[in-house]
């Protein structure tokens, strides 16, 4: 359609629709039939013009708005990362008491409002604080999975690994979880309430792990495992006695194994 066209088409919209009332009352139309029948089949195609030409600029805006979200989303949980990431260098060197809201502003390179306006109080803020533990946890469990192949009890192992590898590594801080727990005492504490689903999440895949091996009792040997993951968690910090314990860690899951895994 020609420039010209649409503004033939423009104008006669903008007189029909001035006169629509008439136009479209059987008993009061000031047009003779040809000519109600013109201006409808005008006004009809001028509609169909203005609709291709709003429909991409629509979608167009649609799709902005689409990925502004994700822009604004993926902005968002990268400065909560920020946030996180310089809350854990605090907290390891400095307990959690220590640690003010300035500081951590300061750290991460956001401002204290921001920080309020993602994570809330101080209790909000701790419980974010432990998800994103448990979840990075979690997904070291994944990757001992993935590097163990379909084998379950080299899964197994491969936790084990990774906790001594963390515990011979220089500057070592363990047991943020354990430290996490002990700000509370209640157990109905959203803080409490995740580090308990994780510990489930834990026992369950050692669970699987165990009968997926053939395991003659898998619930004791669950109950071994964990028991070694928990004295491990509890070292806090690396001294002789953590690196004595790092090294002796893989011996001590092998034994476990051994003693209840057929020819492991």
């Amino acid at each position: 359609m020609t420039h010209a066209t649409g503004d033939i088409y423009a104008s006669a919209n903008a007189g029909f629709r001035a006169k629509a009332a008439h136009v479209f009352d059987p008993g009061g139309s000031i047009f003779d039939e040809t000519e109600v029948a013109m201006w409808k089949a005008m006004a009809t195609a001028y509609d169909d013009q203005e609709t291709r030409q709003l429909a991409p600029r629509a979608n167009r805006r649609s799709g902005d708005a689409g990925k502004n979200r994700r822009d604004q989303n993926g902005l968002a949980a990268g400065a909560r990362a920020v946030v996180l990431e310089a809350a854990a260098t605090l907290f390891e060197r400095e307990g959690f008491d220590s640690v003010n809201l300035e500081r951590l502003a300061l750290l991460a390179g956001v401002s204290r409002s921001r920080i309020r306006r993602m994570f809330g109080p101080r209790d909000a803020f701790l419980q974010a604080y432990a998800e994103w533990l448990c979840e990075q946890e979690r997904a070291n469990w994944r990757e001992a999975g993935r590097r163990s192949g379909d084998d379950p009890v080299q899964h197994v192992r491969e936790l084990f690994i990774d906790v001594a590898a963390a515990m011979l590594s220089d500057g070592y801080r363990g047991g943020q979880l354990q430290r996490l727990a002990a700000q509370s005492s209640d157990d109905a504490h959203p803080v409490n309430q995740a580090l308990t689903s994780h510990a489930f999440a834990l026992r369950d895949l050692l669970m699987r792990l165990a009968i997926s091996a053939n395991v003659a009792d898998a619930e004791a040997f669950t109950d071994t495992v964990m028991m070694l993951w928990t004295g491990a968690a509890r070292v806090f910090e690396a001294s002789i006695d953590s690196r004595r314990f790092a090294q002796r860690l893989s011996t001590s899951v092998n034994r476990v194994i051994e003693g209840y895994v057929r020819n492991a």
